[in-house]
């Protein structure tokens, strides 16, 4: 072990403004591994920021064997140097100095990013923050490599779930536990900038009760253009400057001069948690940071937006975008408990108008999902997830109004649509037509077109006029037209 690694491994895990000569005074620039390790040996031991006996706490094992904890630190332990327990480096620790802010980490099968995730916190600039991270039942490697780190760094705090309850329920109990002066969130396949708790906390510190930072994202190589655009304008919306009470609200839900994302912002802890208690429990897997930052902001009384970029953003990696996997199409379906969730504390706090402006980009995006990346394996139990949500009045008339360019579309996902778990042999195939009288109008155009569509996508199609007409011709074969013999509307 070269000195130049035990020395920064030791001055690793002192305070931030702990000033290394008081550690050592000697010159090690000349000296060999082995008189470094003396010298660092010496230097340990006497120095009085660093409490051994809570290093021998972290290691039971080395404490019943009575191995000496320098010369464990220095040896099989050097790599375990930020295990060292200092007054300033370690707030809380042993009922002491509350940490500057608790960062909430929910994790459900993140392994891919969550050392990157990690890394970006066990790093950052501000020391005197505790780290939770919550694990949702996850199937993968990340709770062994959450453990990693755990075992690596005291700030890191570990709750882990035996069964998956969703990203809100994480964050509810991340929220809970945490015990620093200020809270903020981080995504487990995100990141933060190094300095990102110290330049948030310093913009919040005793002034607001909330502020908003802005993100740098991460796109997909398949990103267009114009979809980097709107996002970006989207998370990183507004400019610089204070709100007051009543203008928060109206900044996030009016004028769009707020972010209504719940990670891009740091919070008081006591409003935080006093929000998160008023929420409702349940399992929330998708746009519940929108239920949440709603929450929480609408209890605060004074905010600011400042343009640093400390969030990195990887769009396109979470749950929050729709696939083909069912996982996802399901985590887009079941909205519908955000909804009644925003829905009712709209009316708690006497904000009804923001419903219709906040409430249908749930079931636009859920629906657009379903038409644009269920399957034919996947589309009745992504459309009925839907149903049981919104109910099957509210989201038929939804697809009506709001998707009528996308009629095509529509029709071959009902195509595959099987009602009451049919098969796609058993289910019934045949459609009827009722039509009074064909002549050559505009509604009898789109009945042409309708029954050619159907046709098309497979099913047997009849057409049941009140009798016979110079237009019938136009319905091919193998489209059946049946005459009922009647006269006018009041017959049908």
């Amino acid at each position: 072990m070269a000195r130049k690694s035990i020395l920064d491994l030791v001055i690793g895990a002192l305070p931030v403004d702990f000033n290394p000569a008081l550690l050592i005074d000697s010159d090690l620039s000349e000296c060999g591994c082995k008189e470094s390790v003396a010298l660092m040996d010496s230097a340990l031991r006497s120095c009085p920021y660093i409490s051994w006996k809570a290093y021998l706490e972290a290691y039971p094992d080395i404490k019943q064997e009575g191995v000496d904890p320098v010369v464990h630190f220095l040896t099989d332990g050097v790599f375990e140097g930020r295990r060292l327990y200092t007054r300033k480096y370690l707030p809380g620790t042993n009922g002491e100095t509350q940490p500057k802010v608790s960062v909430v980490v929910p994790n459900f099968n993140n392994a891919t990013f969550l050392e990157r995730s990690l890394d970006s916190l066990i790093f950052q600039s501000l020391k005197e923050i505790e780290i939770i991270i919550v694990d949702d039942a996850s199937t993968d490697d990340s709770l062994s490599i959450i453990k990693r780190f755990a075992s690596r760094d005291p700030r890191i705090k570990i709750i882990a779930f035996a069964a998956n309850q969703s990203q809100h329920m994480a964050r509810k109990a991340g929220v809970e536990a945490a015990s620093g002066q200020y809270i903020m969130f981080l995504d487990p396949d995100d990141f933060y900038a190094e300095t990102a708790c110290e330049i948030a906390y310093n913009a919040i510190d005793g002034q607001y009760d909330f502020v908003c930072f802005n993100s740098h994202l991460i796109f997909p190589s398949e990103a267009t253009r114009h979809h980097r655009e709107y996002f970006n304008n989207y998370i990183n919306r507004g400019k610089p400057g204070k709100f007051e009470a009543w203008e928060i609200l109206p900044a996030i839900y009016e004028n769009y001069s707020l972010s209504d994302i719940l990670w891009n912002k740091i919070y008081r802890a006591d409003m935080c948690k006093q929000a998160f208690s008023e929420m409702q429990n349940g399992w929330l897997p998708r746009g519940q940071d929108i239920y949440e930052t709603l929450v929480i902001t609408s209890k605060a009384s004074c905010a600011a937006k400042i343009d640093a970029v400390l969030y990195f953003y990887r769009t396109g990696a979470g749950v929050s975008t729709p696939t083909r996997d069912r996982s996802s199409q399901k985590a887009f379906a079941a909205t519908g408990e955000c909804v009644a969730g925003i829905e009712s504390y709209l009316k708690k706090i006497g904000k009804t108008s923001y419903i219709e402006q906040i409430i249908p980009n749930y079931l636009n995006r859920s629906v657009y999902a379903w038409l644009h990346y269920s399957t034919k394996e996947t589309v009745t139990d992504y459309f009925n997830d839907m149903a049981r949500q919104y109910g099957i009045i509210k989201l038929l008339d939804f697809i009506a109004r709001k998707h009528p360019q996308a009629w095509e579309l529509v029709a071959d996902r009902f195509q595959y649509y099987r009602p009451n778990g049919k098969t796609a042999e058993s289910a019934p195939r045949r459609i009827g037509i009722l039509y009074s009288v064909m002549t050559s109008g505009g509604a009898e155009r789109v009945c042409w077109d309708l029954a050619d569509l159907l046709n098309a996508r497979g099913y047997a199609v009849t057409i049941f006029l009140e009798g016979s007409n110079d237009n019938d011709f136009r319905f091919k074969e193998p489209i059946k037209v049946v005459y009922l013999g009647g006269h006018g509307s009041d017959w049908n």
